[in-house]
């Protein structure tokens, strides 16, 4: 009795795990969406990656990343710039590669008037893209906004 009641339970705990693991690959295979709202947003298509120096840059955000985008954008929509700029520096120590992330948490400072921060960030932002990727032309008008 004993042995039936562990057989049928690890076969539970089996099935649960193997839920578990479509759920997390399932998870995986969707894309989190960039950030909308009032503030400086890019035209660009996800999942685009960018080169530069050699060394590759993403404008798609991991899962992990993505959320805290879609979490930043809510704290800046209600104007909590301090929750949306922690959470986006969250996300960067995630992908520090990512140019989509920087160039958000410039947009953000800039939002948040701080202005010398948001230029540096879209100027980091610039490093990681090609001369003429599209990101190049909103990181370069954080840059003109935040030197007025």
């Amino acid at each position: 009795m004993i042995l039936g009641g562990m057989a049928g339970h690890s076969k539970c705990g089996q099935t649960k795990v193997a839920v578990m693991g479509v759920m997390l690959v399932l998870a995986g295979c969707t894309t989190a969406p960039k950030p909308a709202g009032s503030r400086i947003e890019a035209p660009l298509p996800a999942g685009e990656s960018a080169r530069s120096n050699g060394s590759s840059a993403t404008l798609q955000a991991g899962p992990g990343a993505g959320a805290m985008l879609q979490k930043a954008e809510e704290y800046a929509r209600v104007r909590r710039f301090d929750l949306a700029i922690t959470t986006l520096e969250r996300a960067l120590r995630m992908e520090p590669r990512n140019a989509w992330i920087w160039n958000r948490l410039a947009a953000t400072h800039l939002e948040a008037r701080n202005r010398q921060q948001a230029a540096h960030l879209a100027i980091k932002s610039n490093a990681l893209v090609s001369e003429d990727h599209p990101l190049r032309a909103l990181n370069n008008q954080i840059i003109a906004r935040a030197r007025k």
